[in-house]
């Protein structure tokens, strides 16, 4: 997002081999001040500060109903932005989700 945006990113996941792979990326492409990536259950992490949220690997569950109710009661605060490029199966199961949590700040790209 920072090369496309100049946007300060924080990203995470749950699997550290990724979280390695995403710092050193970020390294050799000379902007690991700008962003970084850190081992963490999503569902757990502060989203007061961000206005765009990437979900590249949309999760299931527990987990996805809690990030979006955190999402939605985000978005009652500021606007926000929500972006997930998931396989068209996936993207209507989240679509449906966010419509029923969320009406409103979610925008589909596909």
């Amino acid at each position: 997002m920072y090369l496309a945006t100049g946007c300060r990113g924080l990203g995470t996941d749950i699997q550290p081999a990724l979280v390695e792979k995403a710092n050193s990326t970020a390294r050799e492409l000379g902007i690991e001040a700008k962003v970084s990536f850190t081992v963490a259950d999503a569902s757990e992490c502060d989203l007061s500060k961000g206005t765009i949220f990437y979900l590249y690997n949309p999760f299931q569950g527990e987990t996805m109903r809690k990030m979006i109710e955190d999402l939605h009661a985000l978005s009652k605060t500021k606007p926000i932005v929500i972006f997930s490029p998931c396989y068209c199966s996936e993207q209507e199961r989240l679509d449906r989700s966010f419509e029923r949590l969320s009406r409103g700040i979610y925008r589909s790209r596909s």
